[in-house]
């Protein structure tokens, strides 16, 4: 085949709008991939940063509830030493 024939098939084959609009597409969702920042690291986050000592209410909870939340905020205190701040 000549190229004149093969510049021919080609332009053909791009005049066609359906063409261009698969190609304009595949362009877009390709361009988009490259923008993407891969990063390995996760970020750090720290429990104790984040997390707060749960509250209870004496007249509505139950001595079970309120016993549960005790030790559950004994434990964040042990594992976050608050007596440091």
């Amino acid at each position: 085949m000549s190229v004149k024939y093969i510049t021919l098939l080609i332009r053909l084959m791009l005049s066609n709008r359906l063409v261009q609009f698969a190609i304009a597409t595949i362009t877009a969702v390709l361009m988009l991939n490259g923008c993407a920042i891969r990063s390995t690291e996760r970020p750090s986050l720290d429990f104790c940063q984040v997390y707060e000592p749960v509250l209870f209410d004496s007249q509505r909870d139950t001595p079970e509830t309120i016993n549960a939340i005790m030790q559950n905020n004994v434990l964040w205190a042990k594992f976050c030493d608050v007596t440091k701040e």
